[in-house]
């Protein structure tokens, strides 16, 4: 899990839920139409009103970069937001109309290459090859022989073969396809075929006017001008600290996500409800998505299983295709695979993986009677892995003090007890057995040496800490110093804080 120099936020992180009140495991919030208004989120900041239910999905796209596809009526704002989303995040944007495009629109004009045998392709402002993020709109109006065409672009980002180098986002938008026994709205708008449709990771259903609580529509009528800089900001911040926490989360929780896809996958069939093997990969990467970016707006307070809920319902392709997704079905697969694969270790889990400081985090996972060897070390490892020098070796003291490291598998407990020796063993007068450039910074540690050593052990530790790193000229400044031991500082604190609850 990123440590807190990897993924910053602006509010104190809340304390994790307590598995034994329930609320690590608790069931879904109940049906939408129960579900009170939430309040304004990332997108209304865009300008963008009435999204708040399907926002997590729409943001958790653009923190894997898999393909979004936008369902809605027309004049919901589906274009409006692709643009938007492109404009904030600063990307090299195209915009194509499906139904109208010609292939060598996208591509260029095919000429010889002066020379040799091969083809190059002229390219135009409008042509794919530079584009980081493309938008085809109305792709359910297109012929099938271009639908066919986009295949490699959605799904390999290649055309005619050829990588696609600089592009990260692919998305798409369309009006809903007509659905057998009722009216049909839009007798352009065909289903998707089934194989496009699953290309899709993130299917989102436009929210129309009454849809939205009345004070979006209020925010909706009078907002005026686009958005400004500070919330393009807030965007890319989010995906950027989200980025590095999905990674982590998908190798984590791929153990406990694994038992949910398999069991949700069987429910699902049984309700009559097909996913395929790699819309139900997919669903993986977007569990762990929708996680992060609600961790991230969260402050780390957050359900996995509310994550789980909502990446499920934004997975299923069936709409593309113009077959209704039943959602009653859904939620009661959803709710019982939960229920099935939350036990007692998968409690354990979710508690040590809302727990945003990893610092504590290591301890917890160290300290879990519920997992095995291996889990308490991959943890363990991952958390020392994103500390700074100073918390590091504090968390390593900790865990030797206490014998915890005794918990782990070998080649862990040996980098603990390494991490451990630099701090524990007393260092000479560094002055006399070691010469350095920067005699400022030699300065600045002999006067914190002189303070450290005439209080407690635990300053003695850091005292030698700091000899051990200076002689590994891994203290370059005055400011590296300060840090080591602010981080030091911060992580006893953090240990402190866990034994007190503990005891």
């Amino acid at each position: 899990m990123p440590s807190a120099n990897t993924v910053k936020t602006k509010k104190k992180a809340r304390q994790a839920p307590d598995p034994a009140s329930g609320a690590a495991t608790k069931s879904p919030l109940p049906a939408v139409a129960e579900r009170l208004p939430e309040p304004p989120g990332v997108l209304a900041g865009l300008g963008l009103q009435g999204w708040e239910r399907v926002e997590h999905a729409v943001l958790a796209s653009l923190v894997s970069e898999d393909p979004l596809l936008l369902i809605g009526l027309h004049g919901t704002g589906k274009s409006m937001l692709l643009e938007r989303l492109a404009d904030a995040l600063h990307l090299t944007f195209r915009h194509y109309n499906a139904s109208l495009i010609c292939f060598d629109d996208l591509i260029g004009f095919p000429v010889p290459e002066p020379g040799s045998t091969t083809l190059k392709y002229l390219q135009t402002p409008a042509t794919i090859w530079d584009a980081e993020a493309v938008f085809f709109d109305e792709v359910s109006r297109c012929k099938p022989d271009v639908q066919n065409k986009l295949f490699s672009i959605l799904h390999e980002r290649k055309v005619q073969g050829l990588p696609l180098e600089r592009l990260r986002y692919r998305w798409s938008a369309m009006n809903p396809p007509p659905v057998s026994g009722e009216a049909q709205n839009y007798s352009g708008s065909q289903p998707l075929d089934s194989a496009l449709a699953d290309r899709y990771a993130f299917i989102v259903q436009a929210p129309d006017w009454c849809d939205l609580s009345e004070e979006a529509q209020r925010r909706l009528l009078l907002q005026d001008g686009g958005p400004g800089e500070a919330e393009a900001e807030r965007l890319r911040q989010l995906v950027n600290e989200a980025r590095p926490l999905w990674t982590t989360l998908r190798q984590q929780l791929a153990p406990l996500l694994t038992d949910y896809v398999r069991c949700v996958a069987a429910l699902l069939k049984e309700a009559g409800i097909r996913l395929s093997p790699r819309r139900l990969a997919v669903l993986m990467r977007n569990i762990a998505a929708v996680h992060a970016v609600r961790w991230i707006l969260g402050q780390g307070d957050t359900d996995l299983g509310e994550s789980a809920r909502l990446a499920l319902i934004h997975s299923i392709p069936l709409p593309a295709e113009g077959i209704p997704a039943p959602e009653d079905k859904v939620e009661c697969a959803h709710r019982e695979a939960w229920h099935a694969v939350t036990g007692e270790k998968a409690s354990a889990l979710i508690r040590i993986y809302s727990e945003r400081d990893p610092v504590r985090r290591a301890v917890m996972a160290a300290q879990a009677e519920e997992m095995d060897l291996q889990q308490r070390s991959v943890i363990v490892a991952d958390c020392l892995q994103f500390l700074r020098d100073g918390a590091r070796h504090a968390v390593a003291a900790y865990l030797m003090e206490t014998g915890l490291a005794g918990r782990l598998m070998a080649p862990v407990a040996e980098e603990v007890a390494a991490d451990y020796a630099m701090a524990a063993e007393p260092q000479q007068d560094f002055f006399s057995t070691h010469s350095h450039s920067e005699w400022r910074v030699a300065e600045r540690l002999q006067e914190k040496l002189d303070c450290l050593r005439a209080q407690d052990a635990g300053h003695q530790a850091l005292a030698n800490l700091l000899v051990t790193l200076f002689s590994a000229d891994r203290l370059l400044a005055e400011a590296d110093v300060n840090r080591v031991c602010e981080s030091w500082q911060r992580a006893r604190a953090a240990l402190e804080s866990l034994s007190a609850a503990k005891g």
